[in-house]
């Protein structure tokens, strides 16, 4: 009896479920895949890639175990079609082209909502702390408003309460057009609950829910750290609208650096004298970003519209990696 044909997709999310592979241990996996190969244990068993050949010797993987895992991820595809949740691998055309761009990416995303959305043509992620000043509120709404309305941003962020929310509303009253990276499976309750509507509201007018994590994984801590590095990773550029000197938002922006994204945050000093600047713990990782060159400073409409030509400069750079990398399909060198 032939064996049942196992999808791209179910075949990277059982590999996923082995003891010690992960994303690293997918890339190298495919890194010469035909589509025309026939996927089962026969083909990961011949593989020569380390973690692949540990995981058989430690007997993590083998034949019997990666048959419940390809089952698994069999019922789990069908759970996502039932609800309404598409399941990309990295191979598909409909996959972040701003994501493949990175030196790791996550080799399958769930998403829900409009799958279009996270291929627009422009993004900018808006992060920060989950307790800004009524200030960052205030100004934090009008930026994401103007990069929404005015430039045509769609908006990236996590739907924490605080920033996250801010960023999210801005976008909802102008394009609405918002990307919203989730740190949990999406048949999951939102976190935070008070966000639930917010979520519900993006999705149905044409925004996007969109996650790393498998149905039935809860949103842990750890899962929230680990999504600043795809929030950073969709967008164009990053900008912080308000930080201590700890927390996630730093997180978030080192990310940004290490991907070399253009990063902003917002100048408070433009906007208030010194003893009232040093009263804000909330903005001193601001300071000290713009202080060591590392972020451009954000405080006037021109500031604003700089950092618009840096997000485009980093587009274009894209751009041109997308085409060389293209040609190198079609080049005699081999």
């Amino acid at each position: 009896m032939a064996d049942p044909k196992v999808s791209l997709s179910q075949f990277i999310i059982a590999v996923l479920k082995v003891k010690g592979l992960g994303m690293a241990t997918v890339k190298k996996l495919f890194d010469n895949y035909q589509t025309d190969s026939k996927l089962n244990f026969k083909w990961l068993q011949n593989s020569t890639v380390p973690s692949v050949k540990k995981a058989l010797s430690k007997k993590y993987l083998t034949e019997e175990i990666f048959q419940k895992y390809l089952d698994e991820a069999f019922f789990e595809l069908q759970f996502c079609a039932e609800h309404q949740i598409t399941v990309l691998n990295y191979f598909d055309e409909r996959y972040p082209k701003n994501l493949k761009q990175l030196k790791k990416y996550p080799p399958i995303l769930y998403v829900r909502g409009n799958v279009d959305l996270l291929n627009d043509d422009k993004m900018v992620a808006m992060i920060g702390t989950r307790h800004p000043s009524k200030f960052a509120e205030k100004i934090g709404l009008r930026m994401a408003k103007y990069f929404a309305g005015e430039l045509d941003y769609t908006i990236v962020s996590g739907l924490a309460i605080g920033v996250d929310t801010v960023a999210h509303l801005g976008a909802m009253q102008t394009t609405q057009k918002t990307i919203v990276v989730l740190g949990c499976g999406l048949d999951q309750a939102i976190y935070p609950r008070r966000n639930q509507k917010l979520a519900e509201d993006i999705v149905s007018r044409g925004g996007v829910l969109v996650t790393t994590y498998p149905t039935g994984t809860t949103m842990l801590p750890q899962y929230l750290a680990a999504r600043d590095e795809w929030q950073c990773g969709l967008s164009d550029g990053v900008i912080a609208l308000e930080t201590g000197l700890k927390g996630g938002t730093n997180n978030a922006m080192n990310h940004a650096l290490k991907q070399k994204k253009p990063l902003a945050a917002l100048d408070h000093r433009q906007f208030f004298p010194e003893e009232v600047v040093n009263d804000l713990p909330h903005a001193l990782g601001n300071f000290q970003y713009i202080d060591q060159k590392e972020a451009s400073p954000l405080f006037s409409k021109q500031s604003l519209d700089q950092f618009d030509q840096e997000m485009a400069k980093w587009r274009a750079s894209r751009n041109q990696m997308e085409v060389g990398q293209t040609m190198d399909l079609f080049s005699d060198d081999d």
